[in-house]
């Protein structure tokens, strides 16, 4: 028979005390929670991509290169980020997960109070990773190829400079060809021979322009545009001259035997001189397209050794979400609360060692009572 009077006064006299004992755990346990609030854990995921022929791969046979590669871009992203203020409130790690059969990952994780600013962070982060990676790559390349770049503007100064000289010199080059020039020479001669036993009155005309030739010889070259006037108009007053030469015609006609020598001889040492030049370009040239040849070379290897890194999984939360997770504890904070009271009212119930009830009796001293007084209830107790 259950004796709903004796635990109706248990449950009112202990539940005081058991409120008080849950009251107190829920108040720990929720100062508890408040000391550690709720973190949130976000994660991008960055593959490790080698061009191999004419396409990229993320299977392609790990070297230590490439770990390498992504250890010094993982130091350099921690040294850029403990540079800002954020460094001591958000922090992150960033993982190499590398196997022979599978790809190279390079795993950025950060974990804040703030879900949104740890996606936030892990993006930025992930990008920078990528910045970094090509700016290392482009510094290395840059390395490599610098030295050939240099060889390839020394050359092409060089070739500049033959062509110039060259246009320079073709710029200078005789009216007339070395045949045409030997051809008048032979006339002249000709002209010579017939003319050594005549006589004839002297051409003052022409001794007037081999004095003038012979002054402007002494100041300029006979490439000179004023020696060849002078000399054109030798040729033509000879052409106009009577047909009687004199001693001093005769000079003159040698004289311009000797000037035509002078014009052959510097007509060959001009093609000799067009020679040389022409070689020296054409050396220039060549040294050039070889040394960009060599550079194009280099460049096309290092973009087919070239480490590519990419996001194949973007930044977002990890793990079990902080607010249900909290809910659940505060769930069970509340359950032990409710146990806690149970339990204090069950220990002072089970060790009271005062007599409530007429079974208490018989159970202490073994003794049987004759009779008890009803319950008269609140009213008249």
């Amino acid at each position: 028979m259950f004796e709903w009077g004796y635990w109706r006064w248990q449950i009112i006299r202990c539940l005081p005390l058991g409120i008080v004992s849950a009251l107190l755990l829920a108040a720990t346990g929720w100062s508890v929670l408040e000391a550690n609030p709720p973190k949130y854990t976000a994660s991008a995921r960055i593959v490790l991509e080698r061009n191999v022929g004419l396409g990229g791969t993320s299977k392609a046979q790990r070297t230590p290169e490439e770990v390498q590669h992504l250890q010094v871009v993982a130091h350099a992203l921690k040294a850029d980020f403990s540079a800002t203020q954020l460094s001591t409130d958000a922090p992150f790690d960033a993982n190499i997960e590398s196997s022979r059969d599978k790809p190279t990952y390079l795993t950025i994780q950060s974990t804040m109070p703030d879900a949104t600013a740890a996606v936030a962070l892990v993006q930025t982060l992930s990008l920078r990773a990528i910045e970094l990676s090509n700016g290392f790559q482009q510094q290395s390349t840059d390395l490599k190829v610098n030295k050939l770049r240099e060889s390839l503007r020394d050359a092409t100064a060089r070739l500049t400079t033959a062509e110039g000289d060259l246009r320079s010199h073709s710029n200078q080059a005789p009216d007339l060809r070395i045949e045409e020039l030997q051809d008048q020479e032979s006339r002249l001669r000709a002209t010579l021979r017939a003319a050594e036993s005549k006589s004839a009155p002297e051409n003052p005309e022409v001794a007037k322009l081999y004095g003038e030739l012979a002054t402007a010889r002494g100041l300029y070259s006979d490439l000179h545009p004023k020696v060849r006037l002078i000399k054109t108009r030798i040729d033509q007053a000879i052409k106009q001259s009577p047909a009687g030469q004199t001693g001093q015609d005769l000079r003159v006609v040698k004289q311009r035997i000797q000037d035509i020598d002078a014009q052959i001889v510097a007509g060959k040492d001009h093609q000799v001189t067009t020679g040389r030049l022409n070689a020296a370009v054409s050396s220039a040239k060549a040294r050039v397209e070889a040394t960009d040849d060599r550079l194009q070379a280099a460049m096309r290897a290092n973009e087919a050794n070239r480490i590519n890194l990419r996001v194949v999984k973007d930044a977002s939360l990890t793990g079990r979400n902080p607010a249900k997770v909290r809910v659940a504890l505060l769930a069970t904070i509340g359950l032990a609360a409710l146990l806690l009271a149970i339990g204090v009212a069950a220990l002072r119930i089970r060790f009271d060692a005062r007599l409530r009830r007429p079974r208490d009796l018989h159970d202490a001293l073994g003794l049987t009572p004759f009779a008890t007084l009803p319950d008269l209830g609140p009213s008249l107790g």
